[in-house]
């Protein structure tokens, strides 16, 4: 673990998204609103819908289809409550992505600081990293919908502020600084173009993509650092890539 007690400065510190990094949970997210759509609002979600919907979060999704439908009386709450039961019970496959566990840990034994940036709930986050074998305990700061209500002003993600606070929350937990005081060995992994994009032109922090299997129709960013092929492992990049190689930056 991280001595907390003291300033030290790390080569790397790395934000993880969870849906679509830790795990292939699209198609559970995409069943469990597809189901809870078509009950409330009598509306079938299309392969369109997704397009624009892709990386957003259960409220995002809610909010989309209420203005839709201003008719249909059912509160964002409401909506909320039923969707940790849904994605838990849909019988589509949870599907962890390669080599997670291995990565994690590796990186937790060359002591360097790891954070969780999640729209999802408690139940959901525990449930994917079940799926995956690891806890809340191998990470140092976790940011999901409820740490996410200690912060009332705070935009949800993908909004540029949202992954300078993980960043600053992480940073004051471990007790690090970067070295160099270079933001690019920040590293942001994520899958959605929305959020490396929102990182790179808000942040200047490093963004990693892994894309989701050709099949969900994600395209990989322009604005991504390094864009990982969906069989690849992330172990290649985070862990065997030597740090000490950075370019030097100038103190920011």
């Amino acid at each position: 673990m991280i001595d907390k007690r003291t300033v030290h400065e790390v080569a790397a510190a790395l934000i993880c998204d969870v849906d679509g990094v830790f795990v292939h949970s699209e198609p559970r997210h995409r069943r469990k609103n597809e189901i809870l759509i078509k009950t409330h609002f009598d509306h079938d979600i299309t392969a369109n819908d997704w397009t624009i919907l892709h990386g957003r979060g259960d409220r995002a999704i809610f909010n989309h289809f209420a203005s839709q439908y201003p008719d249909v009386k059912l509160t964002i709450d409401d909506y909320i409550a039923e969707c940790d039961h849904a994605y838990i019970n849909v019988p589509e496959k949870l599907q962890p992505r390669r080599d997670i566990r291995l990565t994690i840990k590796e990186w937790r034994k060359r002591n360097l600081p790891v954070a969780i940036a999640t729209n999802g709930s408690q139940i959901t986050l525990d449930f994917n990293l079940n799926a995956v074998g690891l806890t809340r305990d191998d990470f140092d700061f976790i940011m999901d919908a409820t740490e996410l209500t200690k912060f009332p002003k705070l935009p949800r993600k993908p909004d540029p502020a949202y992954f300078r606070h993980v960043a600053l929350e992480l940073l004051r937990k471990t007790g690090a600084i970067l070295q160099d005081n270079d933001p690019r060995r920040m590293i942001v992994w994520e899958d959605s173009p929305e959020a490396i994009q929102s990182v790179k032109q808000g942040s200047g922090f490093t963004a990693l993509q892994w894309l989701l299997p050709p099949e969900m129709n994600v395209p990989a960013s322009p604005f991504a650092d390094h864009v990982l092929k969906p069989d690849d492992s992330p172990f290649g990049y985070l862990i065997e890539r030597s740090y000490s190689r950075w370019p030097k930056s100038k103190p920011v």
